[in-house]
């Protein structure tokens, strides 16, 4: 996609891991196609929350597992994907 449309700028859109933000993708997707506009999309990784997770008394909150270790390197692997 180019920026050549009538004036528009570029899309932006801020993704994580979450069914929300693949709707805001998809949804932004559309709208950069309809403008004829450059899509961006923005990744911010915590990198505190990385150093959090390498204490040795950090826990996770899960909804469906509940309280459990917080693996830096499993932290890492889900920003990666």
């Amino acid at each position: 996609m180019s920026s050549t449309g009538a004036g528009a700028g570029p899309v932006l859109v801020a993704v994580d891991r979450t069914a929300s933000a693949l709707a805001a993708l998809e949804a932004a997707v559309d709208a950069a196609a309809w403008l004829d506009a450059e899509l961006l999309a923005l990744f911010v990784e915590d990198a505190d929350l990385v150093k959090l997770a390498a204490l040795p008394l950090a826990r996770e909150v899960d909804l469906h597992a509940g309280l459990r270790s917080f693996d830096r390197e499993a932290l890492e692997r889900r920003f990666r994907l």
